[in-house]
């Protein structure tokens, strides 16, 4: 499914989402500055270029996507 700038679909695992909070790590200046650590969450996912902030790239993450071209 999709348009002319997207394209998306409905993956079936992330239907094991529906109710739960996710807590969403990218790895930009707010992880550094907000105190996440102990947050209550069910999951955790980020994306992109998360691996090179210090914080994050040793964290157990369930779902990471990473999006060609991105500065």
């Amino acid at each position: 499914m999709g348009n002319e700038d997207i394209i998306y679909s409905e993956h079936k695992r992330l239907s094991n989402c529906a109710g739960k909070s996710i807590l969403i790590l990218c790895g930009g200046p707010s992880v550094n500055n907000v105190s996440w650590e102990n947050l209550s969450h069910d999951t955790v996912w980020s994306c992109n270029q998360f691996y090179l902030n210090e914080k994050i790239k040793d964290k157990k993450l369930d779902l990471v996507t990473v999006a060609a071209g991105l500065v």
